[in-house]
């Protein structure tokens, strides 16, 4: 730790090109983020001393510009990394206790387990069964949202995994500027980390597509049922380029380059992305409704009967017209119970809703055809983003990315700045008119309803600024961040209009910058 620590303040042409690789040229970036390593280097040695064999693991923020909630359906994501991240130091204990000191001690206290101290006891067989266990909930209950779940959750899917062997410990300091709660994966960006550092520590031979899919099971321990769209993310970003990455199985598809007339600015709304239990049902709660609509379709629509994600019924994969899957969605029932969803599936499928079921308590009704529309849109919008970036489509990128945000908002401001409930209808009458007209998924919104008050005004401030070409939630939602996607001479402009119209009304501090692509996370070189 020490001869790093050496390295950094030397500032030699090793470091610097450790930089330009995973920065770009911003020497601006450069100058903080070295700050920033030399900062985490001297808690570490300060505690743990400067004579042990140290990994630097560096796992950035990431933003998705299409392809919301539907990565756990097959849908393609169009992602890139950002430079606000989480910098990990770790050395290598000889036990499996891992040792975490973070260098903001007041809002991370010091923390202390055995890797294996849950594992003992539990089912090895499958890792469902183990993150649903009794032993797992009492766990998170005694200590909900703590950030050292976020440390576990990838050591015990690696152990699950690793049987034959015993992983090791570790001791660590943290530190990260990725804003908490703010839809850019500060809680993925630790698991990627944690990830990383115990790959390395203990010589595992993971392949990407095990490492980013094992990153997101084992986000599945705090809670969540997600894809692994952020890990991906934040492993395989490129410095100035947007990452088109496909799922089931994970594939890095291509690389598009970010066009250099365009920016991408994320403003913080003022409410924090809840994770509480309750936010964490309706999340899984809008899964369900995917899992839900996907058994009764295949049941009861012979062309979906082979399915096995949603993405595999779009009309291209089908080979069927729009017209079809309206007339398809049709057969959905309009938001039942779960009494009713029972009745409606019977003896044939009990495993099958207690599984769904148990993610979530009960909530309502389910809105199967207000999620499954905004899916097959989703899939469809996401899958055509990259070759509009490339080809400079700008007016069906401006709305795709507009018509994406209305699946999930959950009001409309007016230029007055008078807001009104959204609704999309997906009664009988509203999908028969869509068959007839056989409109394009790509322009159906459908209800998947995750935005909050803050983000829709946000959104609809960006969307009537001169130059934006189209803004929407960033992350899960329930809180956090929206982004937009915006021409390099309108961000000026939109910063003022957000500051004027939003923050200072609310009397929010103001909280909106410039994003650039950068490289995914790495094992830093001194």
């Amino acid at each position: 730790a020490g001869e790093w620590l050496a390295a950094v303040r030397d500032n030699g042409p090793r470091w610097r090109n450790t930089l330009r690789r995973n920065y770009g040229a911003d020497s601006s970036l450069h100058a903080e983020r070295t700050r920033a390593v030399a900062d985490l280097l001297k808690a570490f040695i300060k505690q743990y001393g400067p004579d042990r064999q140290t990994v630097l693991v560096r796992t950035p923020g990431r933003i998705n510009l299409m392809g919301r909630h539907v990565d756990h359906r097959g849908g393609y994501v169009n992602v890139m990394a950002i430079g606000r991240e989480v910098l990990l130091a770790a050395a290598p204990r000889e036990d499996d206790v891992v040792a975490l000191r973070n260098v903001d001690a007041k809002r991370f206290p010091p923390r202390e387990f055995r890797i294996g101290d849950l594992l003992e006891g539990a089912s090895w067989s499958d890792w469902i069964d183990f993150v649903n266990s009794q032993a797992v909930r009492e766990h998170l209950a005694a200590g909900p949202g703590d950030w050292s779940h976020y440390a576990r959750a990838p050591m015990l899917r690696l152990q699950h995994e690793a049987r034959g062997v015993r992983l090791k410990g570790m001791d660590c300091m943290v530190t990260g500027n990725i804003p908490m709660a703010a839809g850019l994966s500060s809680s993925s960006a630790l698991v990627v980390a944690f990830a990383e550092a115990t790959v390395a520590l203990n010589r595992l031979n993971v392949v990407m597509q095990d490492f980013v899919d094992l990153c997101g099971e084992g986000e599945w321990f705090v809670g969540s049922r997600g894809g692994s769209a952020d890990h991906a993310a934040i492993r395989a970003s490129r410095i100035g380029h947007v990452s088109r990455i496909g799922f089931f199985p994970f594939h890095l598809d291509e690389m598009v380059p970010f066009p250099p007339d365009l920016r991408v600015v994320v403003a913080y709304s003022g409410a924090k992305a809840a994770k509480s239990a309750g936010a964490r049902d309706t999340f899984n709660q809008r899964v369900a409704c995917y899992e839900l609509a996907q058994l009764l379709l295949r049941r009861d629509w012979p062309a979906a009967a082979g399915a096995a994600h949603l993405r595999d019924l779009t009309p291209r994969n089908l080979g069927v017209t729009p017209a079809d899957v309206y007339r398809a969605l049709l057969r959905l029932p309009v938001r039942p119970t779960r009494r009713t969803l029972s009745r409606l599936l019977g003896r044939a499928h009990r495993d099958d809703l207690e599984r769904i079921f148990a993610t979530h308590a009960e909530m309502g009704p389910y809105d199967l055809r207000g999620v499954a529309l905004y899916g097959l849109g989703e899939i469809e919008r996401s899958d055509r983003f990259a070759e509009l970036l490339r080809k400079g489509d700008w007016d069906t990128l401006s709305r795709h990315v507009r018509t994406s945000h209305d699946g999930d908002r959950v009001v409309r401001f007016d230029s007055r700045g008078v807001a009104r409930k959204f609704v999309v209808p997906i009664s009988d009458a509203a999908l028969r008119s869509l068959a007839a007209a056989d409109t394009d998924l790509a322009e159906q919104p459908g209800c998947y309803a995750c935005s909050i008050e803050a983000i829709d005004h946000l959104v609809d401030l960006a969307n009537r600024t001169d130059d934006v070409l189209g803004a929407q939630l960033a992350g899960a939602g329930f809180g956090g961040c929206m982004m937009v996607i915006v021409r390099a001479c309108g961000v000026e402009p939109l910063l003022e209009t957000l500051r004027r119209e939003f923050y200072q009304p609310r009397g929010l501090e103001f909280a909106g910058w410039v994003c650039s692509p950068v490289a995914g996370t790495a094992l830093l070189e001194a």
